[in-house]
């Protein structure tokens, strides 16, 4: 605003909130978990028996309630 002496567009604020979501999600996924999702995270289980894990990303995302209600009810 000490710029340009006016309010930002509300698309700016949008366009800014993306680029910090994907910044956030490379940091997340980027190094030791992709490293673990492409050749597994090796341990040695109680029965001492050395097993390869791969870690899993599940995302649950949902249309607005209204829909969800009348497409399953």
């Amino acid at each position: 605003m000490k710029t340009y002496h006016r309010v930002p567009p509300a698309e700016l604020f949008t366009y800014v909130k993306q680029e910090l979501v994907h910044r956030v999600l490379r940091l997340m996924f980027g190094g030791n978990f992709r490293e673990a999702h492409e050749h597994g995270i090796i341990t040695e289980c109680a029965d001492l028996i050395a097993r390869r894990w791969f870690p899993w990303l599940v995302c649950h995302s949902t249309d607005y309630p209204e829909r969800f209600v009348t497409l399953h009810s």
